[in-house]
């Protein structure tokens, strides 16, 4: 009877003692470990982007590095001034403004705007934009930059996901402790020991992998279709993060839909499913097509590229060349849904894809907060409603017109805020804007500026384009002091490989002749260009 009751006991001491052990685990890690947030699924490497200076009249912080390659004099107090109204540009390189000079870019316009519009109170814009960043990174600097007193964040981000190498723990036991984990902190540490985080580099210089990034050829991370529900997973907590984390500090948002340029940029890579058989028609709709665009046979061209991408639907070079027929044929309507299901479809993306616009608009509406929609501003200002060069430098990079349009909208929105404490409520318009900034400066005229369109255009095989851009550097004035030959060198090589390649492809399309020593020339003035220039960029 005795043993009886000694087992039972036991039966309850032992369940007990344990919980009282796990509770008290649990009490230290919550008092020892900070708590997991979105990024601890990503092993990033710590990033240290300002450098604290102690002054007369203060602490002051600079970035410091490459972390700001337009501005490296970016000064700013931690604490501002009594009544200066702080505003952070975080992001990519659009948003940091390359490749234009400081005074010629959308922060540099917004804060100039700001205070114009509103005297009454002055505006610093401090641009911690980094080139090649993409939301998780973005996300880092957040972290770094919320304790400095901002008003507004501006966040404008969506077209760097793909470009750092990454694998993805996709373990669905880890996935099941991940939402357990929500909760209870032991499972946090648990499940980071037993199943570690996704890996995304350790590398903070993230535009250098941009090289290795511009061969043409899928990127696995948008082929693999698992990896891409991923990548789009992370973009949307990573943004989610920043503006749960700014509301509870009191701080407003403004998150900013990635424009990209859709007429004029052609996709990287265009994949083909399906069977032999299959790639063999389509060939001949896509060629077919290719001919009677030359002959500006428009129609006839249309209805080939739509046969095409009925065989191939996930074919983005089929849509892209359906959305330039389309616009010959003055649909702009149809035009603009090609040209975007083409960039959609980029196997090898540089540009936005629609879903990492259409998540900042859903986040928008979850947090009621300021949604600035510069995708559909652009769209509005653009020829013929489909963004092309008129407004971007390349492919997402806008021109000084883009910014200045991108300015106007932003300034009005900001000037409608409580917080800002406009006496007055002004429209504003963009040729008004434009005349402020109307300081001899164009982009056609920036000869280093130029030049960096050029050589990103040979990076991404952008052939009519990168000979379009050349010509144009060419016929313009030389800098005195810029003494560089091997940019001419560069220039003529590469404007002539790529005359020679479109000469080449040109004639097959319309199914003239081409003899192999034509086309062995080609292939060999293309694979010296590139051996010589752009290594990375061989295929």
């Amino acid at each position: 009877m005795k043993e009886t009751k000694k087992i039972r006991l036991y039966k309850w001491i032992v369940p007990i003692a344990v919980l009282v052990i796990f509770v008290l685990i649990e009490l230290l890690i919550r008092i020892t470990v900070p708590p997991a947030d979105s990024s601890s699924e990503i092993d990033l490497a710590p990033l240290y982007m300002f450098n604290k200076i102690e002054k007369k009249d203060g602490t002051w912080f600079q970035i410091i590095g490459n972390y700001n390659i337009i501005n490296k004099n970016i000064l700013f107090r931690e604490i501002p001034e009594p009544g200066v109204f702080r505003v952070f540009i975080l992001g990519g390189s659009a948003a940091q403004g390359w490749p234009h000079p400081p005074n010629e870019t959308f922060s540099y316009y917004l804060e100039k705007t700001l205070n114009r519009i509103n005297p009454s109170r002055k505006t610093e814009v401090i641009n911690c934009a980094v080139h090649g960043y993409a939301s998780y990174r973005v996300l880092q600097v957040f972290e770094q930059i919320k304790k400095f007193h901002p008003d507004l964040i501006i966040v404008w981000c969506g077209n760097n996901e793909f470009l750092e190498e990454r694998s993805f723990n996709d373990n669905n036991f880890s996935q099941v402790l991940r939402r357990v984990a929500g909760k209870i902190r032991t499972v946090q540490v648990l499940n980071k020991l037993i199943f570690p985080p996704a890996k995304l580099g350790r590398d903070l210089n993230v535009a250098g992998t941009f090289w290795k990034k511009t061969r043409k050829e899928a990127l696995s991370l948008r082929a693999d279709e698992k990896k891409y529900a991923n990548v789009r997973k992370i973009y949307t907590q990573s943004i989610s993060q920043i503006v749960g984390e700014a509301k509870e500090k009191g701080i407003q948002v403004m998150l900013m839909t990635v424009p990209v340029n859709l007429r004029d940029w052609q996709p990287n890579v265009a994949k083909l499913n399906g069977s032999k058989k299959d790639s063999i028609i389509w060939y001949n709709h896509f060629f077919k097509g290719r001919g009677f665009m030359l002959k500006n046979q428009f129609d006839s061209s249309y209805k080939e590229f739509k046969l095409a991408s009925k065989i191939q639907p996930e074919n983005a070079d089929s849509w892209f060349w359906m959305g330039k027929a389309a616009e010959q044929l003055e649909d702009t309507i149809n035009a603009y849904v090609y040209f975007k299901h083409a960039c959609d479809l980029d196997m090898n993306p540089f540009r936005a894809v629609s879903a990492f616009n259409d998540s900042l608009r859903s986040i928008a509406l979850k947090y009621e907060i300021l949604l600035f929609d510069a995708e559909k501003i652009l769209r509005r200002n653009a020829q013929g409603g489909i963004p092309g060069f008129d407004l971007f430098l390349d492919y997402v990079h806008p021109s000084k017109s883009g910014n200045i349009h991108l300015c106007a909208e932003a300034a009005e929105i900001i000037n409608n805020m409580p917080q800002f404490n406009a006496y007055h409520k002004t429209k504003l318009y963009t040729n008004e804007i434009r005349d402020w900034f109307n300081d001899g400066y164009s982009d056609n005229s920036d000869f280093l500026l130029q030049t960096h369109c050029f050589s990103l255009c040979c990076l991404t095989h952008q052939y009519n384009s990168a000979i379009m851009i050349g010509n144009k550097i060419l016929q313009q004035k030389i800098p005195e002091n810029f003494s560089n030959q091997e940019i001419f060198d560069k220039l003529r090589l590469g404007i002539d490989a790529f005359q020679h390649r479109i000469s080449v492809d040109e004639k097959l399309y319309l199914n003239e002749h081409v003899s192999k020593d034509e086309v062995d020339l080609a292939n060999k003035k293309m694979n010296e260009f590139y051996n010589t220039f752009y290594p990375y960029g061989t295929f």
